[in-house]
């Protein structure tokens, strides 16, 4: 199943010591690759967060442009540096680079490397939209949204926010 992503990624995947792909993975990978916008739902530690970077990853390879093109949104800042850690681990032989936006970290510092935009971010809807009211950060170019825990997002009250970044 995995043998259809790039060498890169692949390296990666054996490295972290994946043998075989999740129920989840299977039921996703394929849909993702193809492009299809997918609704996922299942258990903490079956394999969600990989089911949705491997994909991405694949489609961020062939990119050589320094802006965001993919954007995962997620809760809490917590949750943020754990799909970064993951995102990290898995990208780790490519050369996408990553970000992440989020309380708890320097927004100066934030505010430094958004002059040269990751191609995958990270990000929790508060600083995120923060930073796009002061038009410090341009979404126009991203082609990848993935919600991840959407029913936390919206139960913490984040539906505007994600209307916004949407839009």
């Amino acid at each position: 199943m995995f043998d259809e992503l790039d060498e890169s990624l692949n390296q990666a995947i054996n490295e972290a010591g994946f043998e075989k792909p999740t129920q989840v993975q299977l039921e996703t990978l394929e849909p993702a690759l193809d492009g299809e916008d997918l609704f996922v739902s299942a258990e903490t530690g079956s394999g969600k967060t990989c089911a949705y970077l491997l994909p991405t990853f694949e489609r961020l390879l062939p990119q050589t442009r320094l802006e965001i093109i993919a954007l995962v949104l997620v809760p809490t800042r917590e949750l943020a540096q754990q799909v970064l850690k993951q995102a990290k681990q898995l990208a780790r032989f490519t050369d996408i680079k990553l970000g992440h936006i989020g309380g708890g970290t320097d927004i100066k510092k934030q505010q430094e490397w958004i002059q040269q935009p990751p191609q995958f971010l990270v990000a929790t809807p508060g600083r995120l939209s923060g930073l796009l009211a002061r038009d410090e950060l341009d979404l126009s170019q991203v082609e990848v949204l993935i919600l991840d825990e959407a029913d936390r997002l919206l139960d913490m009250g984040f539906s505007d926010e994600i209307m916004a970044i949407a839009d």
